[in-house]
């Protein structure tokens, strides 16, 4: 049986990834704030900044004896919409307190939940892992695209670029164990964080989400992917 794993399917793309996947397996989700709809014995409630409660959803999918051929890392701290916060911006009176949070939400986060997956024995071989991350997180890419102007969240780039260098690393580490590990950019879209004038409503981007994630082999394990598919460089 086809079991999937969404990280954050509370709201958002995440959401739209669970309602998509009930559909073709049997779906298990956490959620922080929001109660997705769906069967009480498949959710969990989990902030990605606490280890207590990663162990607490650990043991409860231990118990209920499932593994997972598909994990989707759909949740993060993403900047206001608004773009306020101040204390994530250079020159602009930088606090450590808030990186940390990004840092820790956004790239620690993900990355010690999947190895405490793993090392419970939660994770089948092959399975696909992805992490979410953004283009914003590309070094390469820094000052070349449209909307990168100077200033902007500095703690919320960092967060991903951090994310993307521990999914190659993690990749790197499994690459001879059948799992396939990448990062995905989902494009700019309509979520509550994303804003009203985004590409994308959050059901096409579902849909173009779930789409390339179905489609993605060994041979993807490592890369950095657009949700049009092409790599992004890091």
């Amino acid at each position: 049986m086809n079991n999937v794993l969404i990280v954050g399917a509370g709201r958002g793309i995440g959401l739209q990834l669970l309602h998509h996947y009930s559909h073709v397996s049997t779906v298990w989700a956490t959620y922080r704030r929001t109660i997705p709809e769906m069967p009480a014995e498949r959710r969990f409630a989990l902030d990605l900044g606490s280890e207590t409660e990663m162990a607490c959803v650990v043991q409860g999918l231990e118990f209920r004896k499932v593994s997972f051929n598909k994990v989707i890392f759909a949740g993060a701290k993403t900047p206001p919409r608004d773009d306020s916060e101040s204390a994530a911006e250079f020159q602009s009176g930088m606090s450590a307190d808030l990186f940390e949070q990004y840092v820790r939400v956004n790239a620690l986060g993900p990355l010690v939940f999947f190895e405490r997956l793993y090392m419970a024995g939660l994770i089948e071989h092959p399975s696909t892992i992805v992490f979410l991350s953004s283009i914003a997180g590309s070094i390469e890419l820094r000052g070349q695209l449209p909307h990168n102007q100077r200033g902007g969240n500095l703690a919320y780039r960092i967060s991903k670029s951090a994310l993307n260098s521990g999914v190659r690393n993690v990749a790197y580490d499994l690459s001879k164990e059948g799992v396939t590990v990448v990062s995905l950019h989902p494009g700019w879209v309509r979520t509550r964080s994303g804003g009203p004038h985004a590409d994308t409503d959050e059901v096409t981007a579902g849909a173009g989400i779930s789409s390339l994630i179905d489609s993605i082999g060994v041979a993807d394990s490592g890369k950095f992917l657009n949700v049009d598919g092409s790599v992004i460089p890091w």
